[in-house]
């Protein structure tokens, strides 16, 4: 009898490993997901924002065409009310003529492609956003992404409140900035990470009080970087705040 309680315990612990083995798989497969989810949605940014690239690209080409049209159809016009009364310069307006139809039919095309086209104007949407937790986050660990789910402005659409993560949309100089809000008993180091890089980083440590930190850097950053802020690796402790108070919060903005 205690030999058939022997296999029958072995047989239930062998299952219970089976199931522990199914599990670990399931999470590892979630993890894989996750990741080709992020992988997928910075393409499709990346994609987004060449296409809004070309589009700027195309209507400013058109402006600059059909100005230099209409800037070649008053300078013909000119040569016509200056050499119409001078036979003998007539051959002259003709070819002059002649010769800004071909500018206008070949050279401008040429121009416009092999000459670089500014893609910023005055007139052009900044780039900047601001977001905030709208609850306490019980005990980070390590490495742990602070996701800011509450998003105030989002100038770009690079900000994405559901990972805690900005994509830069544009290349350029960036300025990024957060605050972490903690209560009594609690410390936390936390890093601001752009391109798998630390680029800035900011601690405290609360006893009886609550309180709160900052963290401010000027970045060069290229399109399709990644721009978060999490715990670093050791120095946590504890909960991390944002209320009514005090916010813990996430921001940045493109200077250049």
């Amino acid at each position: 009898m205690m030999e058939g309680f022997k296999i029958a315990m072995d047989a239930q612990i062998s299952h219970k490993e089976i199931l522990e083995r199914k599990i670990n798989d399931l999470s590892q497969t979630v993890q894989n997901l996750r990741k080709g989810i992020h992988s997928l949605q910075r393409e499709n940014l990346q994609q987004n924002s060449m296409i809004t690239k070309l589009q700027a690209n195309e209507a400013l080409c058109q402006k600059l065409m059909d100005g230099f049209n209409s800037n070649t159809s008053f300078t013909m016009k000119m040569f016509d009310q200056t050499f119409s009364d001078s036979p003998l310069h007539a051959p002259a307006a003709k070819q002059s003529k002649a010769v800004l139809s071909k500018r206008t039919a070949n050279d401008i095309r040429k121009e416009t492609l092999l000459n670089p086209v500014p893609t910023v104007s005055s007139s052009e949407e900044p780039i900047a956003f601001y977001a905030y937790m709208t609850q306490r986050l019980s005990s980070p660990s390590a490495f742990h992404t602070l996701v800011f789910d509450k998003t105030i402005t989002n100038s770009g659409y690079g900000y994405h409140n559901a990972s805690g993560i900005f994509i830069v949309p544009k290349t350029g100089l960036y300025v990024f900035t957060w605050t972490i809000q903690l209560n009594k008993n609690a410390y936390h180091s936390t890093e601001l990470v752009v391109s798998n890089a630390i680029q800035g980083a900011a601690f405290l440590s609360v006893s009886q009080l609550e309180g709160s930190v900052s963290g401010t850097a000027i970045v060069h950053a290229n399109l399709g970087d990644d721009a978060f802020v999490r715990t670093k690796s050791t120095y946590n402790a504890g909960d991390i705040y944002s209320s009514a108070i005090g916010r813990t919060f996430f921001a940045g903005w493109r200077l250049s």
